[in-house]
């Protein structure tokens, strides 16, 4: 038992080697890939380098979220190849060692990496990409970018009225809730619509409500009125932050708010779980390239081997964001559409893993 967990410990140590190799490897791939994106808009209005440059390692966290699971398959399949061409999966067999002495120390670090991609995808790459955002904007186009915030409760500021909106509609021009203020020479002025669509005259809020506080109050109600905001849907849609740009509970408040107004939040809800369960992906993609892994070292087996591996890995994704596409059009509910492929290519691990024992 000892010498078994001397083994384990040989695996961890070996397999993180690999890992690390390959993270860092994909990563230098993303962050070029990102930095030559924007290198045209830079070299077009002759900004420094270092701006593309800091674009793409913004954008880097994101796309970790996204080739995360990737890097664990294939440094799980390359550490196997390794260990396969110097027999070791032979000597256990040999020595009637089970092959789960060296799954274990895989399976933890994929339980880790998964944790990790979760708290980046939950947190860390939606603020770095809204940053990269604003930098890409300001430094590289020229164009001022304001501070985004979610499209439930927004603050603007215009036209001395400070403004919150408590849902923004993009698609239809829609506003709901506006309640706008300001303070001037001892006046108060408050302005609440429950609703205001775009017109060619502005906004034109419905059942609308003015007050004016001060040396004389006065009270004003009007079916329709254009209000004294200003900002058109695109500057609008300018603030408003992507869904990418959200934290999970931004994305948790903002699909509570819309259910309580019974608005469709299922694009929310989609990328909320998707978010949660394609990170735990990287514990699924250890379980799928074991088997596949823990090969004889015959003449083309391990690099047959990887491939089936990557093959394993390329239809996961594929059938995963096919899932979650239905889950956005409705077809499935959003938390099932997330979990269901997980699942299933759980269980396909599994049972290959058994197979391997029998």
């Amino acid at each position: 038992m000892r010498g078994w967990k001397r083994f384990e410990r040989y695996v961890f140590d070996e397999h993180l080697k690999f890992l690390l190799l390959v993270f860092f490897a994909l990563s230098v791939v993303y962050v070029l890939g990102s930095f030559l994106d924007v290198l045209d808009d830079a070299l077009e209005r002759h900004v420094s380098l270092a701006y593309p440059l800091k674009v793409a390692l913004f954008r880097l966290p994101m796309g970790l979220k996204d080739f995360g699971p990737l890097a664990i398959l294939i440094s799980v399949m390359l550490f196997l190849a390794v260990s396969s061409q110097n027999l070791e999966p032979v000597a256990l067999r040999s020595l009637g060692i089970p092959s789960k002495v060296m799954l274990r120390p895989l399976l933890f670090q994929g339980a880790v990496v998964s944790v990790i991609l979760l708290i980046n995808a939950s947190f860390l790459a939606p603020f770095l990409y809204s940053r990269a955002k604003s930098v890409y904007l300001e430094r590289i186009k020229g164009k001022v970018s304001h501070e985004r915030v979610v499209p439930v409760n927004m603050w603007v500021k215009d036209s001395g009225y400070f403004c919150n909106i408590g849902y923004f509609d993009e698609k239809r021009a829609l506003l709901r809730e506006v309640i706008c203020f300001k303070r001037e020479k001892g006046e108060r002025s408050f302005v609440k619509a429950d609703e205001a669509l775009w017109s060619k005259e502005g906004w034109v809020g419905i059942d609308v409500k003015s007050w004016k506080l001060g040396n004389a109050t006065s009270y004003v109600f009007s079916k329709k009125r254009v209000l004294p905001l200003k900002l058109t849907p695109d500057e609008l849609l300018g603030r408003r932050k992507g869904i990418r740009e959200m934290s999970l509970t931004e994305l948790v408040e903002v699909i509570w708010e819309l259910s309580k107004e019974g608005i469709n939040h299922k694009g929310y809800s989609v990328e909320l779980f998707s978010r949660i369960f394609l990170s735990l992906a990287a514990f699924v993609m250890v379980l799928l390239a074991f088997p596949v892994g823990v090969i004889l070292p015959r003449k083309g087996q391990v690099v047959f081997s990887f491939i089936k591996g990557v093959g394993l890995a390329v239809l996961f994704i594929g059938v995963f964001y096919g899932f979650t596409f239905a889950g956005r059009s409705g077809w499935m509910p959003p938390l099932l559409s997330a979990f269901l492929p997980v699942a299933l290519f759980s269980y396909v691990g599994v049972k290959l893993i058994r197979r391997m024992e029998e």
